[in-house]
This record gives structure tokens, C-alpha cells and sequence, in this order.
């Protein structure tokens, strides 16, 4: 993708990576979890803190943060007002999509500015999507009131509480404080969602930890989310530091393993404690979904999930019947059987809106997966379309593109490439081995955002 098809305004400081700030890279904020990914996120090859104020990085929404802090050290600030001007103008925004509020650092390192962003937003823009409150911090009861005055007001705020039954040695965040929390939001009516991350082997995904940590606030949530942990190379030494050797499946002996890592039969087993305990409120994977359940439930709005997760699912659907309510599954049901020149006309419409000069096709082997021909957009790009089209969407690099990207991973003189309709076949010489292909599936998504890849030969 050239310079010259992005929307120009996209190219500025607050939009991107901000320059070196000079100050050396960590956790970010007091709590220092030692997990954080604020410190494999957002650094240049350096270290160095390399945030952004405005980011689609996040996979929920756009993140929107004033501060930026390295522990408990403020590192980079603009004023809110600039802030909201600078959203204003953001070629991605519009009212509907979800604001997520101060989820580079903290929340509750201040609720009266973290809610004052998000009246801001309401006040200034008109604001009518979810606004997301991430937090492991306590709140008072002033600032619950002030949350409850919003919502009467007509606020859609949501607030995911983060609370896994780590150790303190893991997080230094209290659990009483944020179990507290979440009563005091469910207290008044406030959508609240347990966010059971990280859940670790070894650490806090034993029966008897999630089964304490599900009872500690199993009436009063609205949904729950689990979610695995972001491994890059300095995690399994933090953790080894701390007295917890991370076993075999955390350590990583492949440059394209993915970096959040969740063992397959997790999900399950908390869902069963869940019924096991009474607890009647839907387990999901992935954020967006919850949001989608709290908005349909709390506020009445019909909420698909942004990102098609039913989409990877064979066959589609086969896993969100297992625990997602009807009246959710139906909402998304609807958008992958709506009609498919609808989907890709309002797909083409986004890629226009955002400054791609690209247009939309069915797959030709995935029926509710659209690809973007030669396309190049990066995976934050790429949720935006997915969220306007309704269905996956990926891209259909160009040729040029597979061969670079073959060159990049090592691969390109031992893989003939051949075009096909809608993909590549890939023709590897005799010594790939499985695994081999494996990688190379692995590296070809990160490099290229798509899937329409077939390796031959094995």
C-alpha cells in the first residue's frame, strides 16, 4: 500500500507512533503487572516507549488515551479537549464505534479525568457507541454515581473488569478492590463484564482458582470473557524471576507463534464451573463479542460482533452455539446471511471512506469471508471494514507481495508460486517439512493479513 492511497491526515503524530521520547520503555502503569503487554506493544526495535494518543490497534475499538505513563512515571500527555479535537478528524471514527478509555495505562489511576474523557466524547462528538472502561482499580462510590448519572443520561459505558485469581507476585492490583467493583457497578445497573485474563497453566487455570474467582462475583456480572496470555521474549524469564517456571507451551521456539496463547480446553472448563456454580450469564472469548451481549442486553441495541468471529468457526457457528444466548447468536446469524452485494457494497463504501482505492470480493472457497483484491491494509485496518461489511474480511495480496513476503521468511528460491482464483498455490521443494508448513502459514498471515494461501505437496 503506497503513502499516497492513505488518507493524508492519517500520517499525523498524535494518529501514529509518536517520535522517541527519550525514556526507557515498561509496564504501563503502577500496577506492573508483569505480564503487562503495554511493554511488547508499543516500543520501536529500541525499546523505547512508543505509544500512540489515538490507536486502532486494539481489536475492541479505538483506544484512546491523554496519558501515557512507564510504571508509575507519566512519560506523555495532551490536554483532553485537544485530544477529543484530534479524534474529531480521525479518518476511522465515527459515533458508533467503541471508544475504549485509557487502556494504554489505567483508568482508575484517575476517574474523574478517565469519565471526563468520555463526557467529553459524548458532549463534544455526539457520541452514541460504546464506551469502554478496562480496569484493575478500585472505584469510589462518587465516581460509580457519576458513571450512573451518564448512563441516565443516556451514556452507553461499559466496564470490563479484570480480575483472573493471579498472584500478587503477578499482579500487584488488590482483588478485594476490584471484586468491590464490580458490586458497586452491578449495584446500579452499570453494564459490567468479568475479564478472566490472563488465565495461565500452572498459575490461575486450576478448578479450585477459577471456580474462587467465578463465585467471587457470580451475580453481579453480565457477561464474562477469557482470554490467554501475550508471550514475547521476556515473559517466560519475568515469571522465572518470580519463582513460576511457565511450562513448554509458553516458550517460544517459533518467530511466528501467535503471541497470546490459551490452551484449547480452558474456554470449556470455565463454562462448566460457571453452570457448576449457577453462574447464568454467557462466557465469551473475545471482547467484542461481550460488548455486542451488553449492548444488545443493557441497552437495547442490536449489536453483531465486529469481527465475524463465527467466521473461522467449521462450520460457522459450531462454537458460539455452545454458550452464546439465542437472541446474540441471532443478531450475528443475520449479518453472515445477509445479502452478499449489501455486504460488499458497504465494504467498498469503508475502503473509500478510509482512503483505500481497493474493492471487496467473495472468496471463492470461504462463502462468508470477503477479500480485499491486492489488497495490503494492516490487521487494524482490516476490523473496520469487517465491522461496516458484516463478515470477515482479509486481504488477496498481489503477486509481487506473496514473493516478497516468501523472500522475508527465508522461503521464496524453495516455493514456486502459482495464481489462482481468489489465492496462491504454493509448490515447496521436497525438504519442507510439516512443520515447515506450518510456519509458513503462520508467517504469511503476519505478513500479508490473509488466509488464501494452499500449500501443495503434502
Amino acid at each position: 500500500m503506497t503513502k499516497e492511497l492513505r488518507p493524508r491526515r492519517q500520517q499525523r503524530e498524535k494518529w501514529k507512533l509518536v517520535p522517541d521520547s527519550g525514556q526507557s520503555s515498561g509496564a504501563g502503569c503502577a500496577f506492573e503487572c508483569i505480564y503487562c503487554n503495554q511493554e511488547g506493544l508499543d516500543n520501536d526495535p529500541n525499546g523505547k516507549k512508543n505509544t500512540p494518543y489515538i490507536t486502532t490497534t486494539v481489536d475492541s475499538g479505538i483506544s484512546l488515551n491523554d496519558v501515557v505513563y512507564i510504571g508509575s512515571r507519566l512519560v506523555m500527555e495532551i490536554g483532553q479537549n485537544e485530544l477529543i479535537r484530534e479524534l474529531k478528524g480521525f479518518p476511522f471514527y465515527d459515533k458508533t464505534q467503541t471508544l475504549i478509555i485509557r487502556n494504554f495505562s489505567e483508568p482508575a489511576l484517575d476517574w474523574n479525568r478517565s469519565l471526563g474523557l468520555a463526557q467529553l466524547a459524548i458532549e463534544k462528538l455526539e457520541h452514541q457507541g460504546p464506551i469502554m472502561f478496562m480496569t484493575k482499580g478500585s472505584m469510589k462510590r462518587t465516581n460509580v454515581l457519576t458513571a450512573r448519572g451518564m448512563v441516565e443520561d443516556g451514556a452507553r459505558l461499559v466496564f470490563v473488569v479484570t480480575n483472573a485469581g493471579n498472584p500478587k507476585q503477578v499482579e500487584k492490583a488488590p482483588r478485594e478492590g476490584r471484586v468491590e467493583t464490580v458490586r458497586q457497578l452491578s449495584k446500579e445497573d452499570i453494564p459490567v463484564i468479568l475479564s478472566m485474563r490472563p488465565l495461565i497453566v500452572g498459575v490461575n487455570a486450576d478448578p479450585e482458582t477459577i471456580k474462587n474467582t467465578l463465585t467471587d462475583v457470580a451475580h453481579y456480572v453480565d457477561a464474562v470473557m477469557v482470554g490467554g496470555l501475550f508471550v514475547y521474549d521476556f515473559t517466560v524469564k519475568r515469571f522465572r524471576d518470580i519463582g513460576i517456571e511457565l511450562g513448554d507451551f509458553y516458550k517460544r521456539d517459533d518467530p511466528f507463534m501467535e503471541n497470546k496463547l490459551l490452551p484449547k480446553y480452558i474456554p470449556p472448563l470455565v463454562r462448566r464451573i460457571a453452570k457448576d456454580i449457577g453462574l447464568e450469564v454467557p462466557i465469551y472469548d473475545h471482547t467484542t463479542c461481550a460488548t455486542a451481549f451488553v449492548m444488545q442486553k443493557k441497552y437495547g441495541v442490536a449489536t453483531k460482533d465486529r469481527l465475524a468471529h463465527w467466521s473461522g468457526q467449521t462450520p460457522v457457528f459450531s462454537e458460539c452455539d455452545n454458550f452464546c444466548p439465542m437472541v446474540q447468536r441471532r443478531l450475528c446469524l443475520e449479518s453472515s446471511r445477509q445479502d452478499i452485494k449489501n455486504a460488499i457494497e458497504r465494504g467498498n463504501s469503508e475502503l473509500k471512506r478510509l482512503g483505500f482505492d481497493y474493492h471487496l470480493i467473495i472468496s471463492p472457497s470461504r462463502p462468508e469471508t470477503l477479500l480485499i483484491k491486492n489488497g495490503d491494509l494492516h490487521l487494524s485496518e482490516l476490523f473496520f471494514v469487517m465491522d461496516r461489511s458484516g463478515l470477515n474480511v482479509e486481504n488477496l495480496p498481489t503477486y509481487s507481495r506473496v514473493i516478497e513476503s516468501l523472500n522475508d521468511l527465508d522461503g521464496g528460491e524453495a516455493i514456486r508460486v502459482e495464481s489462482v482464483d481468489g489465492g496462491y498455490n504454493l509448490y515447496p521443494s521436497g525438504s519442507f517439512s510439516d512443520r515447515d508448513k506450518k510456519r509458513l502459514f503462520k508467517g504469511l498471515w503476519k505478513k500479508t493479513r490473509s488466509r488464501t494461501f494452499k500449500i501443495i505437496g503434502f
